[in-house]
């Protein structure tokens, strides 16, 4: 299942214990803090999808952790590593440029290879993403974990006993 906006998520998430429906849960708001903060245990063993982790192996990443608690006095989330790297590309796209010209930063855009605090970009010819695939985390003992790519992964995926036990 899936939900993007985080209420509509926790708010699933309720009513299925309600309902005493047992399925795993994936969705891009399972992957903030504040989901598991709102549902504490019932958040174990739910998924999302990250783009981002602050554990990621990435130059520059504790960096900007370390600086963002400091500031926000929480841990940054995709949504924060997203827009620092965002600015990262437009900034050398400008440079690249030497111009705020639209065609000249689009052409810089498209052509651009680099690195941010965010993962790889990298562009095709309509301007989509090719470089960052994304991740997969898991609530695991009240932390989140990523638990895909294997590259990356901190824990092998953990799946709840059913109430019947092992058959």
């Amino acid at each position: 299942m899936a939900a993007s906006p985080l209420d509509d998520f926790i708010r699933m998430t309720e009513q299925m214990k309600e309902m005493d429906v047992n399925v795993q849960m994936f969705g891009t708001s399972g992957a903030v803090s504040q989901y598991q903060e709102a549902l504490g245990e019932d958040a174990e063993f739910t998924y999302g999808l990250s783009a981002w982790e602050p554990g990621l192996p990435i130059d520059g990443i504790d960096e900007f952790v370390e600086s963002y608690r400091e500031r926000f006095g929480m841990e940054p989330s995709f949504h924060a590593a997203g827009g620092y790297g965002s600015c990262m590309i437009f900034m050398e796209a400008i440079e690249k440029a030497g111009s705020l010209d639209p065609d000249a930063l689009r052409r810089e855009l498209l052509e651009l290879e680099t690195e941010t605090i965010f993962g790889s970009y990298t562009v095709d010819e309509r301007g989509y993403q090719i470089a960052n695939s994304g991740l997969f985390i898991q609530w695991q003992d009240g932390e989140k974990v990523i638990v895909w790519p294997d590259e990356l992964a901190e824990s092998e995926a953990r799946f709840p006993t059913p109430p019947w036990g092992d058959r």
